[in-house]
């Protein structure tokens, strides 16, 4: 809590109490513009004048060029404010600094900055392009069709409109409803924030434990513990304990946070990227690994999965298909392939495994339709391969001409019986 204050006229000085740490920053930048205020009760305050509320009550705002000031005094802290700015022109910016007495505005067509100190408020934006720093009280803000820049520090409702909307979160329990137009959200110091998007596009910077539900198009950075729900074109960064589901038709590109696991349910055309030290767990889609340890696991899938291998000769990793019938292409470095259920074909390229890769394939027996592609190896690479088998442990190796290594976990032998095939 801070309390700023602004020189009243004749030496007046009006303390102004602000809670929330982005209120306080706005408040005290506006401050010193207010000065020279003079004190008035109800009514209508003049255009390009710089104006304090002796009381809590009605006032109006109707001015059509300028900039004006309005300032709630000491009187108004447990006074409510109302603020009617319906009449106000596009050529006007009506700046608003209040306590904690709570205020209700409608705003015009007039653009400008309202900074509330707390209590409970509720605001009304219009056509002009207006900034709210809501103070750490309980708000409700309705965005009108101009541009809407909301601070918010309290448990705020947000409604969207026709509007754009830029908005930055520092507090638990904020509710966002968006509208058509596009918006913005900073939720990067919110908690438990829910976000129920409208049909304009988003774009996320998440929080802790928060919740999206998004129809339009999204690009969303995910925080720690995050839920998204989206059904237009989604873009996810994804980040450790988050939960992704995509319940339209629309396409979902997924990248993997670091350091962390992620469960992906994913419609039909969904592109699945890994990161490092990360396990993804999902259900549809093609599936490609980044660099460094990670597991792609698709073990929920009930259709066909892709699934590729890092570039990075120093990665380790785990690709494990669905019940259905999986391509899993082994990359650089090590790589574990789990085809599951179905009959998968496991593809090892020489221009993917960069020379000297480690694979291992854990379930190749389940099946008498897996089948392993070995490819770019030159002539007789099947054979070759097949007859460098050795029996390690119970498990069958065999070594290619790049000099990796493929084994075969539980296979005793290999045979030349087409369920190996090369090409190139």
């Amino acid at each position: 809590m801070a309390v700023v204050t602004v020189s009243g006229a004749s030496g007046h000085v009006i303390p102004v109490t602000v809670n929330g740490g982005q209120a306080i920053s706005l408040a005290s930048s506006f401050a010193g513009l207010m000065g020279g205020a003079v004190s008035g009760g109800p009514g209508s305050i003049g255009a390009g004048s710089s104006f304090a509320a002796s009381v809590g009550g009605g006032y109006s705002f109707n001015g059509s060029s300028g900039t004006s000031y309005f300032v709630g005094d000491s009187a108004t802290e447990s006074s409510a404010v109302v603020l009617n700015a319906t009449a106000s022109s596009s050529g006007a910016t009506l700046d608003v600094l209040v306590g904690t007495g709570g205020l209700t505005y409608q705003g015009g067509a007039a653009g400008g900055n309202i900074i509330i100190g707390g209590g409970t408020n509720t605001v009304q934006l219009g056509s002009g392009n207006t900034t709210v720093a809501s103070g750490a009280g309980n708000s409700t803000i309705v965005l009108g069709s101009g541009t809407g820049t909301i601070l918010s520090d309290g448990t705020d409702l947000i409604v969207g409109s026709t509007g754009n909307a830029s908005i930055v979160t520092n507090s638990a329990n904020t509710t966002i409803i968006g509208g058509s137009g596009y918006t913005a959200i900073n939720d990067t110091f919110g908690t438990n924030t829910s976000v129920i998007g409208g049909t304009g596009d988003s774009y996320i910077l998440g929080g802790l434990s928060s919740s999206y539900t998004l129809s339009g198009n999204a690009t969303v950075a995910s925080g720690v513990a995050d839920t998204v729900t989206a059904s237009g074109n989604t873009t996810i960064f994804g980040a450790n304990g988050g939960s992704y589901f995509m319940s339209g038709t629309g396409s979902l590109l997924f990248v993997g946070g670091a350091a962390g696991s992620s469960t992906v349910t994913a419609g039909s055309n969904a592109t699945i990227f890994g990161g490092a030290s990360s396990t993804v767990s999902f259900n549809n889609g093609v599936g490609i690994a980044g660099a460094g340890n990670e597991t792609l696991n698709g073990a929920a899938a009930s259709s066909a999965l892709t699934l590729f291998g890092s570039a990075s000769p120093s990665s380790s990793v785990s690709l494990v298909g669905g019940s259905g019938s999986d391509t899993l292409v082994a990359g650089s470095g090590s790589t574990t392939l789990t085809g599951g259920a179905g009959n998968n074909e496991f593809v090892i390229s020489g221009s993917a495994t960069n020379n000297s890769a480690n694979i291992t394939i854990s379930d190749f027996g389940s099946s008498a339709g897996n089948l392993v592609g070995l490819f770019g190896y030159g002539a007789n690479q099947v054979t070759d391969a097949i007859n460098s088998q050795k029996n390690v442990g119970g498990n069958t190796v065999i070594t290619l001409h790049d000099s990796t290594t493929v084994t075969f976990t539980n296979v005793a032998s290999l045979s030349n019986n087409g369920q190996i095939f090369g090409a190139g």
